[in-house]
């Protein structure tokens, strides 16, 4: 699915039909209800299209991102761990104390 497609998809998905959210939200969801990330302190969406999208992850609709364009996809910089997610991928990397 080509970039601009994942967008689209991603935030109707997301408003519309959240159980038929792509798995990469799902699985991003997860870890932030799991707490793997600890308290999100940004988020960074790489067009605004993905807005809706960081809203399903994180379960609040009063998201505050940054939008930037050079960026792929979604950021959340947590406490414990960082989270980058794409059209294809969901990445965590953990903090170390």
């Amino acid at each position: 699915m080509a970039r601009r497609e994942w967008l689209r998809a991603a935030a109707l998905l997301c408003v519309c039909r959240p159980s038929a959210a792509p798995p990469v939200l799902r699985q991003a969801r997860a870890l932030v209800r799991a707490g793997r990330l600890g308290a999100i302190a940004f988020c960074r969406v790489a067009h605004a299209d993905l807005l809706p999208a960081a809203a399903f992850v994180l379960e609040d609709t009063r998201v505050i991102a940054d939008v930037d364009p050079a960026a792929e996809g979604l950021a959340f910089l947590g406490r414990h761990a960082t989270l980058l997610l794409n059209s294809h991928e969901c990445r965590l990397y953990r903090r170390d104390a």
